[in-house]
């Protein structure tokens, strides 16, 4: 714990992005995934503003609603795998749904685990 404690505050903070893959640009290690920007999706009900029911994230995306860019970047020690079987960042393919885990860097995310969630259509 002593380690967590002495690290910069943005090595302690982990950012975990659900999206889809919009670009891939394996040369520079980074891809470009798409979230939902707007009004929370869960919007007001019980417990709102006390992260419960109606915090962002608890219900279906909102209609119509504007497609927001993170660049997250990856290297050698990033865990990149689907149903608990490594893959390769070949693997993935634009429109594929992921989860990325990582830490702030400037308004990007340096992943350290990627999963794929659902594969893109053919």
């Amino acid at each position: 714990m002593a380690l967590a404690q002495n690290a910069p505050p943005n090595d302690r903070v982990r950012i975990v992005a659900v999206a889809q893959i919009k670009l891939i640009d394996a040369k520079k290690n980074t891809i470009i995934i798409g979230t939902p920007s707007g009004p929370p999706r869960g919007g007001p009900g019980p417990g709102a503003g006390s992260r419960g029911p109606g915090f962002p994230g608890s219900g279906p995306p909102p209609r119509g609603g504007q497609q927001s860019d993170t660049k997250v970047t990856f290297s050698t020690n990033t865990s990149i795998h689907e149903d608990g079987n490594e893959i390769g960042i070949a693997d993935l393919r634009v429109g594929d749904s992921v989860k990325v885990t990582g830490r702030p860097r400037n308004k990007d995310i340096e992943a350290t685990e990627i999963v794929r969630l659902r594969r893109a259509g053919p």
